[in-house]
């Protein structure tokens, strides 16, 4: 697979039995910054992530999130759904319970971190 003439290793996400993503990991000895540049392109400037290097799309029913993370760059091309699966308040999850009312699934899977003086079930 490629993106942007990159070479691309897709791994594919299942939230409850349903497909809700796929990431591509690029090393970076790759040109990675032509991923980006291709991306804003197409849709346009991103929207800044609340870390460096990180700049998302969002969308309706869907979002991109590019990750320029040690030691590779991430690409997460998915549904609103594969936003449960972010292990920090990311902005594109802000953005999108503020714009398009999203709110985390209901599957009964614990909070991997507690909100503060919650109690957990350990």
């Amino acid at each position: 697979m490629t993106l942007a003439r990159q070479m691309a290793h897709p791994e594919f996400w299942f939230r409850g039995g349903k497909f809700v993503g796929v990431t591509y990991q690029l090393r970076k000895e790759q040109k990675t910054r032509l991923v980006l540049q291709e991306l804003t392109r197409r849709y346009g400037p991103p929207s800044p992530g609340n870390v460096v290097g990180m700049w998302y799309w969002l969308g309706q029913r869907t979002y991109i999130l590019y990750e320029d993370a040690l030691p590779d760059v991430a690409l997460h091309v998915a549904s609103l759904g594969m936003l449960n699966e972010q292990v920090i308040e990311t902005a594109v999850r802000r953005e999108a319970r503020q714009k398009l009312g999203w709110q985390p699934d209901s599957l009964g899977l614990l909070r991997q971190f507690p909100l503060p003086g919650e109690k957990t079930n350990k």
